[in-house]
């Protein structure tokens, strides 16, 4: 089957807060603040529409050999870096702080990742393709999982060139990429299931797949968005700090 999405680079806006003149140490700590945002909540959106696949997977007959070997890694990789990330923010209430935030963030984002979904299914079943749901399915995780390493690479080769901070080894375990190599091989073997051949589909070029990714890619990175979880977040189970806002 053809070429899956591919997302295009953003410029990240991470300048809210930061006075003119700060110095180094106040810069390297909104970097790695607004990381946990723009990196590992997408990373959650990912890993959902990844377990959404793998859901769809085990009730077919297709859940089987290297599929589900690929399938168990790919949780398993994506469990090694969960738990590091929970290290990572472990003590005082960071860690369900940034739970109840990226609970909601996927609320937010579920209704963009479902349009994706729908507009690859439409295009497969416009090509005949059997199976059409479910590598819908399959289709819609190895993109977010691959938007999830590029937005990884995009977001500290900016910071890097923009404020010579080069924090990127400090997050490596958030760049999932062990999890899109599983999971790329699950969907090679689906999107390729030789017993039901389908055609080559080059969905860069599907005008409906094209504008609900880009809708949906513009949407987990706009300021408004991200803010707009973190106001219900806070409105709902902190709203000690409401007023700091």
């Amino acid at each position: 089957m053809g070429t899956p999405l591919t997302t295009k680079h953003h410029a990240f806006d991470i300048s809210w807060g930061v006075p003119d003149g700060n110095e180094l140490k106040a810069r390297a700590d909104r970097i790695c603040s607004a990381a946990y945002v723009i990196i590992c909540c997408i990373n959650d959106v990912a890993d959902t529409a990844m377990e959404d696949a793998i859901t769809q997977l085990k009730q077919s007959r297709l859940y089987r050999n290297s599929v589900k070997w690929h399938a168990k890694e790919a949780q398993r990789e994506y469990a090694a870096y969960q738990y590091k990330l929970k290290d990572t923010l472990s003590g005082s209430d960071r860690w369900q702080f940034w739970m109840d935030f990226a609970d909601q963030y996927q609320e937010q984002a579920a209704i963009h990742v479902l349009k994706l979904r729908l507009a690859f299914e439409q295009a497969l079943i416009n090509h005949h393709m059997p199976l059409s749901e479910l590598r819908s399915y399959v289709l819609t995780a190895e993109t977010m999982l691959s938007m999830a390493v590029m937005n990884f690479d995009e977001y500290f080769k900016e910071m890097n060139e923009k404020h010579g901070i080069d924090l990127r080894e400090l997050f490596l375990p958030a760049r999932i990429e062990g999890v899109r190599h599983h999971f790329a091989e699950v969907a090679n073997a689906i999107l390729n299931e030789p017993s039901m051949p389908g055609v080559d589909i080059n969905l860069n070029t599907d005008d409906r797949c094209l504008l609900a990714f880009r809708c949906l890619e513009t949407q987990l990175l706009s300021p408004d968005f991200i803010n707009r979880a973190g106001g219900t977040v806070i409105e709902e189970f902190y709203p000690q700090y409401a007023k700091e806002q």
